[in-house]
């Protein structure tokens, strides 16, 4: 099992679903409790809804409000695996979910809290993995109309008693809800963005997987917007990943840089969500120091790396304002490194996304939203002598739309070494 990063979640108010997982396949009893889970499920999602699109900018809103979500299942169509995909039926933008796959998420959830909480991630990975392997099955029997296997969920399987169930359940449901709010954001993202308008006949698997890191940015946005940090969702990306390795679902390419843009995108919004830790006892810094090092633990596992280039979206920019960027690379007083610096490239990013690439004393226009934004700054130094060395630093700008210069200066204490850096406006200009 990987090292999953649960981490501080907010709570949305809707329950996970009860689960049709127990009943034999083909029984009255199934069918009953088939229909009262889809009936959950939609209500979920119907719940949820209003809660996610908050603060969207008019052309975002008006695209998300328009999104037809539909849960398939119910008695005949309950036991249906569809991952979550964002379509075009018939011109009206569509969200097709499972209830199968949902029940799936909600299972799949119980695992893993059960894992980490009594100490059996190995136990639970094998059980993981035979519950996908037979859901794989499940898939082709289903398509040939033969009978379907019968897949034992964690409960009966590990045979948890009732206050292993309460323990188990009480921290899954929150968990769900924002997984399954991530889940639909994404989804919406992949319309609001104009990925619905390519026909995906014509994109490479690299293309494909770019839409997806797209989609999640947007997704992970929209929830920090509406108030939740979506670093619990992380929980989604690893059942897509082990779903993709188990050949189910060929709709969301795996790779680890998925998951650690997710986990950055929660550390740099972190202070926006400063009273709601503090009102539960939690300090932002200890949070934040906990993320970063379990994040740097996931990078140095994994492999983040993609060199192919974006797609173009085919959605415009909302609410956000051009404005002109410099930067400039200073010493401190005492210091003397900063004249064997022959040159210096600044690599801008905010919220995961590229703002813009500078070298010391040039400028740019550039895109950005109004308002206080997180920002990271990679600055590769070139030495008098011919060597390179690579330093980074994070702070917040404030973007005001009055303003439409702003100056980056990153001061150095020794060769190696920021001592601070800023985004300031420019009155120069």
């Amino acid at each position: 099992m990987k090292n999953l990063i649960v981490g501080t979640v907010l709570v949305l108010i809707c329950g996970s679903t009860s689960t049709g997982q127990e009943a034999a396949y083909g029984s009255a009893e199934r069918a009953r409790l088939l229909e009262e889970e889809w009936k959950d499920q939609y209500r979920a999602v119907d719940d949820l809804r209003p809660q996610i699109f908050k603060g969207l900018s008019a052309h975002d809103a008006e695209i998300a409000n328009s999104i037809d979500f539909k849960v398939i299942g119910g008695k005949s169509q309950g036991d249906q695996f569809i991952p979550p995909v964002a379509t075009m039926d018939d011109g009206q933008r569509t969200v097709i979910i499972g209830q199968g796959f949902l029940r799936l998420l909600s299972l799949f959830i119980e695992e893993e809290v059960y894992g980490l909480k009594y100490n059996k991630a190995s136990e639970v990975d094998q059980h993981i993995s035979l519950v996908l392997k037979q859901m794989n099955e499940n898939i082709t029997r289903q398509k040939a109309g033969r009978p379907l296997l019968f897949v034992e969920s964690a409960r009966t399987y590990f045979h948890w008693n009732a206050e292993t169930l309460k323990t188990v359940t009480d921290a899954s449901d929150s968990l769900f809800n924002v997984n399954l709010a991530f889940i639909l954001a994404h989804e919406a993202g992949h319309h609001v963005l104009g990925h619905t308008l390519l026909d995906p006949k014509t994109l490479t698997k690299q293309q494909r997987f770019i839409q997806e890191e797209e989609a999640d940015k947007w997704g992970a946005n929209t929830l920090i917007r509406a108030g939740q940090i979506p670093i619990g969702a992380a929980m989604s990306l690893v059942l897509f990943e082990r779903m993709f390795d188990a050949g189910i679902d060929d709709f969301h390419p795996s790779n680890d840089c998925r998951e650690v843009a997710l986990i950055q995108s929660s550390i740099d919004s972190l202070d926006e969500f400063r009273s709601q830790l503090e009102a539960k006892g939690k300090s932002v810094e200890a949070v934040r120091r906990d993320w970063q090092r379990q994040l740097a633990q996931l990078r140095e596992m994994g492999n983040c790396k993609n060199d192919a280039q974006p797609l173009q979206s085919t959605a415009p920019k909302e609410d956000t304002v051009t404005v002109t960027f410099s930067a400039v690379l200073r010493g401190s007083n005492s210091n003397l490194d900063i004249a064997n610096v022959a040159a210096a490239e600044f690599a801008v990013t905010s919220r995961g996304e590229n703002l813009v690439s500078l070298a010391n004393g040039d400028s740019e226009d550039v895109e950005v939203r109004p308002g206080r934004q997180p920002f990271e700054v990679v600055v590769t130094l070139t030495a008098r002598q011919g060597f390179t060395g690579r330093v980074s630093c994070k702070g917040f700008m404030n973007i005001r739309e009055a303003e439409t210069a702003y100056k980056l200066i990153v001061r150095m204490d020794s060769w190696g070494n920021v001592g601070s850096c800023a985004v300031i406006p420019d009155r120069s200009q």
